[in-house]
């Protein structure tokens, strides 16, 4: 349907561009007009030259489509070649949750921004630089000061032990992402205590001579603005949340790294997807995330960089915040339905490429980047859903993210409904900072598992990267 106004659109436009042009000719050139005049110019023109567009339009699609080997460039191609192609691993979604300013859960995340009447609103704290309200996507229901007591009780033991950190303070930021992700942490580490062992990959009971399994290893991917004095409190907080879960945490890997982004964060989660597959007894993994870009040294940054939303520059990013935690764990056995993984969502191996140059520089929005990783995540799963439950991308109200996403959907998705089936997250929580990537993966999960369908997870925040995924029901799974 959205095709087809679209196609309708395009035909008004060229026959009133044509006929005013015509007409006024016409109209200096004192010109006799007869039938054929009528004919030709008024109906058989506009018609060639919407045929001409249509024309033009498809050899742009062909041109960004992947091309199709032949039979003997696919003998010579190499292993990275057929590995982008074919079947790969995936790994199951046992528990996620997340905090938004839309949600608290996914599902109702979900249907508030499906219903796309929360927007960002001015904000009460932050100013431009000429004095008005920034527009934010603040949590106003979010409580820090149980996390400001906290912190404060670990900061004497680590000034005890690093002098120069005598008289700092947690920024706004950290306190703001820590209290958004005491909530989801707190959840899903519930369910690692109850939910692991169930699925054998928990400690084995006394006396079990069963092959000890790897332990579950903790990703936290902080934002690279926090200060190594933060970071490091971040880490003494983690550890007290741990030893309040009851958690016998001893030994688990735990890996944390500053990132720039959402793309490195979903990457590094990838990669220990294609571990799995190459491993014979892997350890799930546990993915944090959080972020907040409600801070003045963040605005400020975003302001030196061009890329906040103020009213000289609509074209900016709204500061925002969010949080997600996720449990992965081996999607190893797609068949067995009656094992406790089977009620998490599928996440497939991950495609991710790069622009040649960033998004809104230019007159005209390119959407082939973020088409070509699209149709790279869709091929590495070895599914041809003729079902989209849905789409899910950080994507804003910007013209160059809008553009970008709806172009990719019409052409991998044509019978989808963007109205009521494409979900952005940036639309009502702006920029998530780090956070975005896990946010829509967490999204996308609900989405699949709600509508018994596989899930297109796309990130176009960012000024160049462009990241896919494709997460399906857990029956749902990639021939490896």
């Amino acid at each position: 349907m959205a095709r087809l106004l679209k196609l309708t659109g395009l035909l008004a436009v060229i026959t009133v561009v044509v006929w005013a042009v015509t007409l006024w000719r016409w109209r200096v050139t004192a010109h006799a007009v007869a039938t054929q005049d009528v004919v030709l110019y008024l109906l058989a023109l506009p018609l060639l030259l919407f045929a001409v567009v249509l024309a033009a339009m498809r050899l742009r699609v062909r041109r960004h489509a992947p091309a199709t080997a032949t039979a003997p460039a696919a003998a010579s191609a190499t292993p990275e070649a057929a590995e982008t192609h074919a079947p790969a691993a995936s790994a199951l979604l046992l528990a996620a949750s997340l905090q938004l300013p839309v949600g608290r859960d996914a599902c109702s995340a979900l249907a508030t921004l499906a219903a796309g009447t929360t927007l960002p609103e001015p904000d009460e704290v932050l100013r431009d630089d000429e004095g008005f309200p920034l527009l934010t996507a603040r949590d106003r229901n979010l409580d820090i000061e149980p996390v400001r007591a906290v912190l404060q009780d670990l900061q004497a033991a680590l000034v005890f032990r690093q002098v120069g950190w005598q008289g700092r303070q947690p920024s706004d930021a950290l306190l703001r992402a820590l209290a958004l992700l005491s909530g989801p942490l707190a959840e899903v580490l519930e369910t690692v205590a109850q939910r692991l062992p169930a699925c054998g990959l928990g400690p084995h009971p006394a006396g079990d001579d069963r092959e000890v399994v790897p332990t579950c290893t903790l990703y936290w991917g902080m934002p690279a603005t926090w200060t190594e004095f933060e970071q490091a409190l971040a880490q003494s907080w983690l550890a007290r949340m741990l030893e309040e879960a009851s958690l016998s945490t001893a030994g688990w890997p735990l890996i944390v790294e500053p990132v720039e982004g959402p793309t490195p964060l979903l990457l590094r989660i990838d990669r220990q997807i294609a571990s799995w597959h190459e491993a014979g007894r892997p350890g799930p993994l546990l993915a944090l995330a959080c972020d907040s870009l409600l801070d003045e040294q963040r605005v400020r940054t975003l302001a030196r960089q061009g890329r906040l939303h103020t009213t000289r520059n609509p074209q900016g990013v709204v500061p925002g915040e969010g949080a997600a935690v996720a449990l992965f764990v081996p999607g190893n056995r797609p068949d067995d339905r009656t094992s406790p993984t089977a009620s998490g969502a599928r996440v497939h191996r991950m495609a991710m490429r790069q622009r040649s140059e960033p998004a809104g520089t230019t007159g005209r929005v390119d959407s082939g980047t973020l088409l070509d990783t699209a149709r790279e995540a869709v091929a590495r799963t070895g599914l041809t859903p003729d079902h989209w439950a849905g789409i899910v991308t950080d994507a804003d109200l910007r013209h160059s993210c809008t553009t970008e996403v709806m172009e990719t959907v019409m052409q991998l998705c044509p019978t989808l409904d963007v109205a009521e089936q494409c979900v952005r997250l940036g639309l009502a929580c702006g920029d998530t900072g780090v956070a975005g990537g896990l946010c829509s993966l967490v999204l996308g999960a609900a989405q699949a598992l709600s509508e018994t369908g596989p899930a297109l997870v796309m990130t176009a925040l960012h000024p160049r990267d462009r990241l896919a995924v494709v997460v399906s029901p857990p029956t749902i799974a990639a021939t490896a």
